[in-house]
């Protein structure tokens, strides 16, 4: 639904769009794979594209 309602018509990014995609299966396998473990390493690269990520949708809902 993100997709359909906020990158299909430009509302956000595609990066942004990619990103949240990479968010949204990490979390699912989190949530659903038994003895998933996150890396330190990979949760901190994933810090700052957040920040933006959420700077994006700041923007776009006028907060």
């Amino acid at each position: 639904m993100f997709g359909l309602h906020f990158l299909k018509p430009g509302i956000i990014s595609q990066q942004s769009g990619e990103y949240y995609t990479i968010i949204f299966d990490l979390r699912l396998s989190g949530d659903y794979i038994d003895y998933f473990v996150f890396e330190p390493e990979e949760v901190i690269a994933l810090v700052q594209p957040a920040r933006d990520l959420i700077a994006e949708i700041a923007e776009v809902l006028n907060v």
